[in-house]
């Protein structure tokens, strides 16, 4: 038992010195709203916790609350907000005891504050309240996003949180845990001068070809299967205010081999009980253009192995196993025998267009 409680001062001593000191690299510190700001922030969210835990049906509702944080000058900031749960296998009870969450803020509540221009906000939370490597499995989600926004704008930003959660149905019952919030579609396509398509507009719109391809290779290096632009699954569809075709962005990486949850398992197509074994499921492309792709990765690859090597809240048998993950990946693209294995043999024969 005292072993346990050691083991837990010091995750919580490294998750406080991350707090206050961790940022990425070259990335922005001063500026005050919430997904233009690294460091990782402290907040209190207020509220009947096991309620709005508990409420999972078809006709979820919202409950009020309040988040609560500290501005740089040390000035508390309390906002009203109201919850509610989400997501859909994460959702399940027998998943995940916390489930994730969605904030949404009315316009003149947020109007001085780092959510200012936010009506709703996901959360993604740290599933189960006392397995600790479901908290591991939310910083390595997390640096799936982060993996992503090295190669483009078109991503989804995140914004990671400690969180103490102050359960007013349980006489103020707290709990400490880490989560990560996620910058709301409408936003992320504002700020790359697009605009946001439904699934019912999707349809509409040609899918950028090559755009889609460069997707499909990254999905293939995470060792994701849990996405479709078919079905507009845990793909966002964003256009350019100034015309022309569709462009996905992809999200929700938990079933990805990089993650690597117990609970994910790949496509029936892959054949495959593991994530772990790649495979690709996006559509064929001249050899020209999958090099291009390549090429793109290679170009980041030393910012993508820093990623991982530099970041301290993943342990460390997980940040060696997920660098050999990597190495598998750039033999596979820099080998022609194995791209034709990988992708040319499992990619998808289908026009772009929809």
């Amino acid at each position: 038992m005292g072993k346990k409680i050691f083991w837990d001062k010091i995750i919580l001593i490294l998750i406080f010195f991350c707090l206050n000191s961790y940022t990425f690299p070259g990335q922005p510190t001063a500026k005050k709203l919430l997904f233009e700001n690294d460091k990782i922030l402290e907040v209190q969210i207020v509220g009947n916790i096991g309620k709005i835990s508990k409420d999972r049906g078809k006709n979820k509702a919202y409950h009020p609350a309040k988040i609560i944080y500290l501005k740089n000058n040390g000035d508390q900031i309390t906002v009203d907000v109201l919850l509610r749960t989400r997501g859909i296998f994460r959702l399940n009870p027998r998943i995940c005891n916390f489930p994730p969450l969605r904030l949404k803020f009315k316009k003149q509540d947020v109007k001085n504050t780092i959510f200012k221009g936010i009506k709703k906000l996901k959360m993604v939370t740290h599933c189960q309240n006392k397995k600790k490597l479901y908290q591991q499995y939310l910083f390595r989600e997390y640096l799936a996003y982060r993996l992503f926004n090295l190669f483009t704008e078109m991503s989804f930003r995140v914004r990671l949180v400690h969180v103490t959660y102050i359960d007013s149905g349980r006489k103020n019952k707290k709990l400490k845990k880490c989560g990560f919030f996620i910058e709301p579609v409408e936003m992320m396509a504002a700020r790359n001068q697009c605009k946001y398509l439904k699934i019912d507009d999707s349809t509409l719109y040609t899918l950028d070809s090559k755009q889609s391809s460069f997707i499909s290779v990254f999905q293939f290096m995470i060792g994701n299967t849990d996405w479709s632009y078919m079905a507009d699954h845990n793909v966002k569809r964003i256009i350019p205010k100034s015309g022309g075709a569709s462009l996905g962005v992809p999200y929700d990486f938990d079933f990805s081999g990089i993650v690597g949850t117990l609970y994910a398992v790949p496509t029936e197509r892959a054949k495959s009980t593991s994530t772990k074994d790649r495979f690709f499921q996006g559509f064929c492309q001249p050899q020209a253009v999958f090099d291009q792709i390549f090429v793109r990765f290679e170009n980041h690859k030393k910012e993508i192995y820093s990623l991982y090597e530099n970041f301290p809240l993943i342990d460390k048998k997980y940040k060696k196993a997920t660098l050999k993950f990597l190495d598998k990946f750039y033999k596979i693209i820099n080998t022609p025998r194995l791209v034709k294995r990988y992708i040319y043999k499992n990619c998808v024969e289908k026009t772009i267009k929809k």
